[in-house]
């Protein structure tokens, strides 16, 4: 019985771990660009992004992940729904053919400097970011 349990525990974990979309590794690369540096960084995405995607959204505290979904007409699916409710992070995620493929969440100590743009084609990718 022991063995059951621990094997469902096990298969359990590989689940929400093979789901998770978040990049941690790319959070530290920008947290890093961001603290070596100082005032405001233009960071473009495409050249420190090693993964396909064609898009990338900007969310922010307490807007609703299904609002950016039918908004922009995407998916979020495997963005966590909790981050609707926190106000100490920015989100960005990064999208493939419309379907959010990872995203990362910045601390508000930065802060992106034009809040009026949502989303941006990779072309279009240069985001500005003080810290403050």
């Amino acid at each position: 019985m022991l063995k059951i349990q621990i094997l469902l525990i096990i298969i359990t974990s590989c689940f929400f771990i093979k789901n998770e979309t978040r990049s941690v590794q790319l959070e530290n690369q920008i947290n890093s660009i961001l603290l070596e540096k100082n005032g405001v960084v233009t960071i473009k995405l495409d050249s420190i992004i090693t993964f396909q995607w064609d898009r990338a959204i900007i969310m922010t505290p307490y807007r609703p992940l299904d609002s950016y979904e039918k908004e922009f007409a995407i998916s979020l699916d495997k963005v966590r729904k909790a981050i609707e409710n926190y106000d100490n992070i920015i989100v960005i995620g990064f999208l493939n053919q419309s379907q959010c493929i990872a995203y990362i969440e910045l601390n508000r100590n930065f802060r992106i400097l034009d809040e009026s743009i949502s989303i941006y084609t990779k072309d279009e990718s240069f985001i500005e970011i003080e810290m403050y």
